[in-house]
């Protein structure tokens, strides 16, 4: 007669339905460099998206946080470029309350060429 363990089949397509929505190494890097900004969200909720797509793979906290502070606007990186010892959760904290204060003050102008009517 025929024994099998019913069970031998389910655990194989849960496997294999599971490494089909996992992304490839490729993926979670080209997501880190090209997909990820702060389009949607503060310096904070950046950083919480990249450790997402890293999961628990290990990547150097120096180059991380170099990938992290490049993504950031410039007038935020030249601010905390002092503080480049600090945490990188504390970086982000920093941004946020940066952001912030640069969003509420930023005015545009606009300069119109004045008409050369003579009347």
């Amino acid at each position: 007669m025929f024994t099998s363990d019913v069970s031998e089949p389910y655990e194989t397509l849960k496997r294999s339905i599971l490494k089909r929505g996992d992304l490839t190494d490729r993926q979670r890097l080209d997501q880190l460099l090209n997909n990820i900004d702060l389009q949607h969200g503060s310096g904070t909720d950046m950083l919480q998206r990249m450790r997402e797509v890293i999961g628990l793979r290990t990547l150097d906290e120096g180059l991380f946080k170099q990938l992290f502070l490049s993504k950031l606007p410039q007038q935020v990186q030249a601010v905390l470029v002092s503080f480049h010892n600090n945490a990188l959760e504390e970086l982000a904290a920093s941004a946020d309350r940066i952001l912030e204060i640069t969003e509420s003050t930023t005015e545009v102008f606009s300069v119109k060429k004045a008409s050369n009517n003579s009347e």
